[in-house]
């Protein structure tokens, strides 16, 4: 999935590159992947997305969010693929979203295993997306040493691995980061919540802030 650091980076990267540009053409699907999940019929696409500007690209949680005109939206999530190419000519045949832009440059949107391609107008209806959005990131100063207690305080006596890669508590947080999240703590992934000392929790707290920010 796409996890707290990569959302940032890539909503910051495609930030610089396409905040401005018009949509001129949206090309839908080539073939059918099973595993790919669109927000209604990708043949509205072009429908919804062309004659419209990019206005702003936000990463949150395991969603990437571009805003166009007219409270259009395009999230991607989980294993979708983005690549940016500066002529159409250079794009592969094969994707599962294309758009192209006013200086003829276009984004690819292609999925290997799994992944989410939405285009909606208004809010998308989908739980995990407005967990996400509602959530507070351990990037955000807001998060802080309390909103983390709480965090564990609500969780069941969960081993440390758990505690923090299931149910999306901290939504973007996963495998990727975890790890190294557990292991800058000193603490075990299969340690308990409640073998925690008050020293072990606040250690936890510091290394999840200082881990994802090295990592953003």
């Amino acid at each position: 999935m796409i996890e707290i650091p990569e959302s940032k980076t890539l909503s910051r990267q495609a930030s610089q590159v396409f905040i401005g540009k018009k949509v001129v053409k949206v090309f839908p699907p080539t073939h059918t992947h099973k595993l790919v999940w669109f927000e209604g019929d990708p043949k509205d696409y072009p429908r919804l997305l062309e004659g419209r500007k990019v206005i702003s690209v936000e990463g949150h949680g395991v969603f990437v969010d571009f805003r166009f005109e007219e409270n259009v939206h395009l999230t991607v999530s989980d294993g979708t693929i983005l690549r940016y190419y500066s002529s159409l000519v250079e794009a592969p045949s094969k994707y599962q979203l294309l758009i192209v832009f006013e200086d003829e440059s276009c984004l690819v949107f292609t999925v290997a295993m799994y992944g989410g391609i939405m285009v909606y107008q208004g809010k998308l209806e989908n739980k995990y997306h407005l967990g996400s959005l509602q959530a507070i990131s351990p990037l955000d100063d807001a998060f802080d040493q309390t909103h983390v207690y709480e965090i564990l305080d609500a969780a069941k006596d969960l081993s440390a691995k758990a505690l923090l890669a299931t149910e999306q508590r901290i939504p973007g947080l996963g495998n990727g980061v975890l790890q190294d999240i557990l292991f800058n703590a000193g603490i075990h992934p299969k340690r308990k919540k409640s073998s925690l000392s008050e020293s072990e929790k606040e250690k936890l707290f510091q290394s999840l802030k200082l881990t994802l920010k090295k990592n953003e």
